[in-house]
Protein backbone atom coordinates (compact mmCIF):
# COMPACT_ATOMS: atom_id res chain seq x y z
CA UNK A 1 0.00 0.00 0.00
CA UNK A 2 1.42 3.47 -1.25
CA UNK A 3 1.89 6.22 1.63
CA UNK A 4 -1.47 8.04 0.07
CA UNK A 5 -3.54 4.98 0.76
CA UNK A 6 -1.89 4.33 4.02
CA UNK A 7 -2.99 8.24 4.74
CA UNK A 8 -6.18 7.73 3.76
CA UNK A 9 -7.10 4.85 5.46
CA UNK A 10 -5.74 6.24 8.81
CA UNK A 11 -8.02 9.18 7.86
CA UNK A 12 -11.39 6.83 7.27
CA UNK A 13 -10.50 4.95 10.08
CA UNK A 14 -10.08 7.46 12.38
CA UNK A 15 -13.49 9.25 11.17
CA UNK A 16 -15.50 6.38 12.03
CA UNK A 17 -13.34 6.03 15.57
CA UNK A 18 -14.05 9.25 16.52
CA UNK A 19 -17.97 8.93 14.99
CA UNK A 20 -18.55 5.96 17.23
CA UNK A 21 -16.97 7.61 19.96
CA UNK A 22 -19.93 10.43 19.88
CA UNK A 23 -22.84 8.24 19.35
CA UNK A 24 -21.43 6.24 22.26
CA UNK A 25 -20.96 9.37 24.42
CA UNK A 26 -24.80 10.27 23.82
CA UNK A 27 -26.17 6.81 23.47
CA UNK A 28 -24.91 6.02 26.67
CA UNK A 29 -26.03 9.29 28.37
CA UNK A 30 -25.88 9.19 31.85
CA UNK A 31 -29.36 8.91 33.22
CA UNK A 32 -30.06 9.05 37.10
CA UNK A 33 -33.10 10.49 38.41
CA UNK A 34 -34.76 9.50 41.72
CA UNK A 35 -38.46 8.90 42.50
CA UNK A 36 -39.80 9.59 46.44
CA UNK A 37 -43.09 8.57 47.32
CA UNK A 38 -44.77 10.11 50.32
CA UNK A 39 -48.75 8.92 50.74
CA UNK A 40 -50.40 10.19 47.90
CA UNK A 41 -47.66 12.18 45.93
CA UNK A 42 -44.42 11.59 44.40
CA UNK A 43 -41.50 13.55 43.75
CA UNK A 44 -39.22 13.22 41.02
CA UNK A 45 -35.94 15.10 41.27
CA UNK A 46 -32.65 14.85 39.29
CA UNK A 47 -29.38 17.22 38.60
CA UNK A 48 -28.75 17.19 35.06
CA UNK A 49 -28.55 18.86 31.96
CA UNK A 50 -30.99 17.11 30.35
CA UNK A 51 -33.95 16.59 32.85
CA UNK A 52 -36.41 15.87 30.58
CA UNK A 53 -34.76 13.06 29.08
CA UNK A 54 -34.14 11.66 32.55
CA UNK A 55 -38.28 11.80 33.14
CA UNK A 56 -38.28 10.00 30.19
CA UNK A 57 -36.35 7.25 31.05
CA UNK A 58 -37.70 7.14 34.40
CA UNK A 59 -41.56 6.70 34.01
CA UNK A 60 -41.19 4.22 30.93
CA UNK A 61 -39.06 2.21 33.71
CA UNK A 62 -40.99 2.98 36.64
CA UNK A 63 -44.56 2.43 35.34
CA UNK A 64 -43.68 0.75 31.72
CA UNK A 65 -45.49 3.98 30.11
CA UNK A 66 -44.26 4.44 26.47
CA UNK A 67 -42.42 7.60 26.54
CA UNK A 68 -40.01 8.88 23.84
CA UNK A 69 -37.92 12.40 23.97
CA UNK A 70 -36.84 14.60 21.10
CA UNK A 71 -34.17 16.91 22.44
CA UNK A 72 -34.04 20.38 21.07
CA UNK A 73 -31.42 21.46 18.93
CA UNK A 74 -29.72 23.57 21.23
CA UNK A 75 -28.10 26.75 18.92
CA UNK A 76 -27.63 29.65 21.80
CA UNK A 77 -24.31 30.08 23.16
CA UNK A 78 -25.66 30.34 26.54
CA UNK A 79 -27.11 27.34 26.67
CA UNK A 80 -23.94 25.42 26.37
CA UNK A 81 -21.10 25.10 29.45
CA UNK A 82 -17.48 24.62 28.50
CA UNK A 83 -16.33 21.34 30.01
CA UNK A 84 -12.88 20.77 27.93
CA UNK A 85 -10.23 19.13 30.08
CA UNK A 86 -7.36 19.43 27.71
CA UNK A 87 -7.37 22.06 25.61
CA UNK A 88 -3.75 21.39 23.79
CA UNK A 89 -5.87 20.03 20.85
CA UNK A 90 -8.17 22.99 19.87
CA UNK A 91 -10.76 20.86 21.03
CA UNK A 92 -13.66 21.53 23.02
CA UNK A 93 -16.33 19.53 24.56
CA UNK A 94 -19.48 21.51 26.20
CA UNK A 95 -22.41 20.09 28.24
CA UNK A 96 -25.61 21.68 28.06
CA UNK A 97 -26.52 24.19 31.29
CA UNK A 98 -29.04 22.43 33.56
CA UNK A 99 -28.95 22.17 37.49
CA UNK A 100 -31.59 21.00 40.05
CA UNK A 101 -34.61 19.55 38.63
CA UNK A 102 -37.90 18.65 40.86
CA UNK A 103 -41.64 18.41 40.34
CA UNK A 104 -44.34 16.36 41.98
CA UNK A 105 -47.41 14.31 40.91
CA UNK A 106 -50.56 12.53 42.54
CA UNK A 107 -50.31 8.85 42.42
CA UNK A 108 -53.19 6.30 41.81
CA UNK A 109 -55.50 4.89 45.28
CA UNK A 110 -53.47 3.10 47.29
CA UNK A 111 -50.63 4.82 45.94
CA UNK A 112 -50.30 2.78 42.55
CA UNK A 113 -49.40 4.31 39.78
CA UNK A 114 -50.54 7.54 38.46
CA UNK A 115 -53.72 7.24 36.64
CA UNK A 116 -52.91 10.23 34.37
CA UNK A 117 -49.64 9.47 32.45
CA UNK A 118 -50.04 12.89 30.03
CA UNK A 119 -50.62 15.13 33.42
CA UNK A 120 -47.58 13.97 35.19
CA UNK A 121 -45.39 14.18 31.97
CA UNK A 122 -46.75 17.57 31.35
CA UNK A 123 -46.10 18.81 34.77
CA UNK A 124 -42.81 17.81 34.28
CA UNK A 125 -43.08 20.27 30.75
CA UNK A 126 -44.16 22.67 33.43
CA UNK A 127 -41.46 22.61 35.25
CA UNK A 128 -38.60 22.40 33.02
CA UNK A 129 -40.29 25.83 31.14
CA UNK A 130 -40.55 27.54 34.48
CA UNK A 131 -36.31 27.30 35.33
CA UNK A 132 -35.81 28.35 32.00
CA UNK A 133 -33.38 25.30 31.19
CA UNK A 134 -32.76 24.71 26.98
CA UNK A 135 -35.63 24.58 25.20
CA UNK A 136 -39.30 24.56 25.10
CA UNK A 137 -41.52 21.55 25.09
CA UNK A 138 -44.99 19.95 24.28
CA UNK A 139 -46.44 16.54 24.57
CA UNK A 140 -47.77 14.91 21.57
CA UNK A 141 -50.17 11.92 22.63
CA UNK A 142 -50.52 9.39 19.97
CA UNK A 143 -52.47 5.83 20.40
CA UNK A 144 -49.26 4.06 20.88
CA UNK A 145 -46.63 6.85 21.91
CA UNK A 146 -46.18 9.52 24.75
CA UNK A 147 -43.85 12.13 22.58
CA UNK A 148 -41.89 14.84 24.19
CA UNK A 149 -41.16 17.01 21.37
CA UNK A 150 -39.49 20.74 21.28
CA UNK A 151 -41.55 23.69 19.73
CA UNK A 152 -38.85 26.72 20.85
CA UNK A 153 -35.03 27.65 21.54
CA UNK A 154 -33.25 30.11 21.88
CA UNK A 155 -31.00 31.53 18.69
CA UNK A 156 -27.61 32.46 18.92
CA UNK A 157 -28.85 36.20 19.96
CA UNK A 158 -30.67 34.45 23.22
CA UNK A 159 -34.23 35.27 21.47
CA UNK A 160 -36.90 32.69 21.83
CA UNK A 161 -38.21 30.99 18.17
CA UNK A 162 -40.01 28.85 16.91
CA UNK A 163 -38.24 24.52 16.26
CA UNK A 164 -39.60 22.09 15.04
CA UNK A 165 -37.76 18.44 15.99
CA UNK A 166 -35.76 17.14 12.84
CA UNK A 167 -38.15 13.86 13.40
CA UNK A 168 -40.88 16.40 11.87
CA UNK A 169 -39.47 16.47 8.34
CA UNK A 170 -40.87 15.22 5.65
CA UNK A 171 -39.75 12.27 3.84
CA UNK A 172 -39.72 9.76 1.07
CA UNK A 173 -38.09 6.26 0.59
CA UNK A 174 -39.49 2.51 -0.12
CA UNK A 175 -38.43 -0.28 2.14
CA UNK A 176 -37.82 -2.49 -1.23
CA UNK A 177 -37.99 -5.53 0.74
CA UNK A 178 -34.81 -4.48 3.44
CA UNK A 179 -34.80 -4.72 7.06
CA UNK A 180 -36.13 -2.36 8.96
CA UNK A 181 -32.18 -1.24 10.58
CA UNK A 182 -31.11 -1.25 6.73
CA UNK A 183 -34.13 1.47 6.29
CA UNK A 184 -33.51 3.45 9.52
CA UNK A 185 -30.11 3.94 8.14
CA UNK A 186 -31.45 5.57 5.25
CA UNK A 187 -33.74 7.50 7.38
CA UNK A 188 -31.06 8.93 9.58
CA UNK A 189 -29.41 10.19 6.51
CA UNK A 190 -32.62 12.00 4.95
CA UNK A 191 -33.05 13.20 8.48
CA UNK A 192 -29.72 14.49 8.24
CA UNK A 193 -29.65 16.24 5.27
CA UNK A 194 -32.79 17.93 5.92
CA UNK A 195 -32.16 19.04 9.21
CA UNK A 196 -28.32 20.21 8.40
CA UNK A 197 -26.74 18.33 11.17
CA UNK A 198 -25.28 15.15 11.59
CA UNK A 199 -27.04 12.15 12.97
CA UNK A 200 -25.70 8.96 14.28
CA UNK A 201 -26.93 5.81 15.53
CA UNK A 202 -27.35 3.95 18.70
CA UNK A 203 -26.37 0.88 19.79
CA UNK A 204 -30.19 -0.77 19.67
CA UNK A 205 -30.96 -2.17 16.72
CA UNK A 206 -34.70 -1.80 15.52
CA UNK A 207 -34.92 -6.15 15.40
CA UNK A 208 -32.83 -8.44 16.99
CA UNK A 209 -32.62 -12.22 16.29
CA UNK A 210 -33.74 -14.12 13.16
CA UNK A 211 -34.80 -14.43 10.81
CA UNK A 212 -35.34 -10.63 9.98
CA UNK A 213 -38.40 -9.02 9.02
CA UNK A 214 -39.01 -6.97 5.66
CA UNK A 215 -40.01 -3.69 4.91
CA UNK A 216 -42.36 -3.59 1.71
CA UNK A 217 -43.94 -0.34 2.55
CA UNK A 218 -43.35 3.09 0.29
CA UNK A 219 -43.18 6.41 2.14
CA UNK A 220 -44.37 9.43 0.46
CA UNK A 221 -43.35 12.73 1.74
CA UNK A 222 -44.54 11.40 5.24
CA UNK A 223 -42.89 12.66 8.73
CA UNK A 224 -39.86 10.72 9.48
CA UNK A 225 -41.53 10.22 13.58
CA UNK A 226 -43.81 7.95 11.51
CA UNK A 227 -41.34 6.21 9.48
CA UNK A 228 -39.49 4.89 12.96
CA UNK A 229 -42.74 4.23 14.14
CA UNK A 230 -43.55 1.86 11.22
CA UNK A 231 -40.28 0.65 11.22
CA UNK A 232 -40.98 -0.65 15.18
CA UNK A 233 -44.27 -1.91 13.96
CA UNK A 234 -43.01 -3.81 11.62
CA UNK A 235 -40.12 -5.46 13.69
CA UNK A 236 -42.42 -6.92 16.01
CA UNK A 237 -40.49 -6.22 18.82
CA UNK A 238 -40.84 -2.69 21.29
CA UNK A 239 -39.08 0.22 21.17
CA UNK A 240 -38.97 3.25 22.86
CA UNK A 241 -36.65 6.60 21.11
CA UNK A 242 -34.71 9.00 22.44
CA UNK A 243 -32.74 11.72 20.45
CA UNK A 244 -30.01 13.40 21.65
CA UNK A 245 -27.55 16.67 20.55
CA UNK A 246 -24.46 17.39 22.01
CA UNK A 247 -22.23 20.56 20.97
CA UNK A 248 -18.43 20.18 20.40
CA UNK A 249 -15.66 22.06 18.68
CA UNK A 250 -12.92 20.95 16.15
CA UNK A 251 -9.75 21.74 16.25
CA UNK A 252 -10.15 24.18 13.62
CA UNK A 253 -12.37 26.30 15.90
CA UNK A 254 -15.84 25.32 14.33
CA UNK A 255 -18.89 24.17 16.68
CA UNK A 256 -21.21 21.47 15.44
CA UNK A 257 -24.38 19.81 16.94
CA UNK A 258 -24.04 16.17 16.85
CA UNK A 259 -27.43 14.00 17.49
CA UNK A 260 -27.83 10.43 18.10
CA UNK A 261 -31.29 8.54 17.52
CA UNK A 262 -30.92 5.91 20.26
CA UNK A 263 -33.53 3.17 20.70
CA UNK A 264 -34.15 1.82 23.82
CA UNK A 265 -35.64 -2.05 24.58
CA UNK A 266 -39.65 -1.74 25.35
CA UNK A 267 -42.25 -4.39 26.71
CA UNK A 268 -45.44 -3.11 27.07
Amino acid sequence: MNTLNRSCTRRRLLGSVLTLMAAAELASAQVGGDIRVQGSRATFSVEAGRPLYEVAHAVSREYNWPVTFEQSVTVYPGDWIDVTRNFSSGRRAYNLRGGRFEFSYDLGLGGAEPEDPPAVLRAALDAHHELGLPGRYELVETAEFLHIVPVARRDEAGEWQPERSPLDSLVSLEGRGRTPDAVLRELRMLISESAGIEILGGFHPVFKGFPEPRVLERYEHVRAREVLRSLISTSGQGRLWLFLCGLRQDSSGTKRNRCVLNLMPYRR
